[in-house]
């Protein structure tokens, strides 16, 4: 008798040991499904977070005025987002932080971007036709074949950018930091580029017709200006024409 009860109780010990190792997988199961609904729902809240953003930006297109664009925008890029053929033009975005973002042939006509963050951002083709970029930090920037006409650079640093082709013609560079700035090929006519500092900049091939060069800094250590046109430029410091011509800058 004591034989059997003893293996009845052992049954029952481990029928309960099963029950609780069957709970304890359905337990660790329920954890694993949480975590990828959690995933699942967290995608899919970046995809709508991403959609009420460009409605943000599409609908403010043609006001001027912040218009939640400028949050928006950097939610976008903070997410890897391509910005490229955006159109913000007259959008009011001082102080945006849209450092490496891809804004090829974006639209920025007239747009504020004073004191804006755009250090290494794709800016390749894109139309920014009187825009502000005052103050703003475009080191390292691709700004090939882009249109800033008549824009407002003052006080701008775009070290190490990459300007090749892009059309500065009539636009105010008044010390804005060119150092090491591939301008190879870019449109300078008519700019204004008084303290600007040409360090190590790549002129060769630059339109330089009626340039405004009061007091450019560094000017000596240009990187190259073969070709470049030298047609009317005003206020060159002493030397700066003799020293082009070495370079083999023409002058018509």
């Amino acid at each position: 008798m004591k034989l059997g009860a003893q293996l009845r109780k052992l049954d029952q010990r481990l029928r309960t040991l099963t029950v609780l190792g069957i709970l304890d997988q359905l337990q660790k199961l329920s954890v694993v499904v949480v975590v990828i609904f959690w995933f699942s729902g967290c995608q899919e809240r970046k995809v709508q977070a991403h959609f009420q953003a460009w409605q943000v930006v599409n609908s403010a297109h043609g006001g001027g005025g912040d218009g939640g664009r400028l949050d928006a925008l950097q939610k976008l890029n903070g997410d890897h987002v391509s910005l490229a053929r955006v159109r913000l033009d007259s959008a009011y975005l001082s102080y945006v932080n849209l450092a490496g973002a891809r804004l090829d042939q974006a639209s920025l006509a007239g747009a504020f971007l004073d004191s804006a963050r755009l250090a290494g951002a794709r800016l390749r083709g894109a139309s920014a036709r009187g825009a502000n970029f005052n103050s703003s930090d475009l080191t390292d920037a691709d700004l090939t074949g882009a249109r800033l006409d008549s824009a407002k650079i003052v006080g701008a640093t775009l070290s190490g950018a990459v300007a090749v082709g892009a059309d500065f013609t009539g636009a105010i560079l008044r010390r804005t930091v060119l150092r090491g700035t591939a301008l190879t090929g870019a449109t300078l006519a008519g700019a204004d580029l008084s303290d600007a500092d040409l360090q190590d900049a790549a002129l060769s091939g630059a339109d330089l017709r009626g340039a405004q060069l009061s007091n450019v800094r560094n000017w000596s250590r240009i990187q190259s200006m073969s070709g470049a046109r030298l047609g009317g430029v005003r206020n060159a410091p002493p030397g700066f024409v003799e020293f082009a011509r070495r370079q083999g800058a023409i002058e018509g």
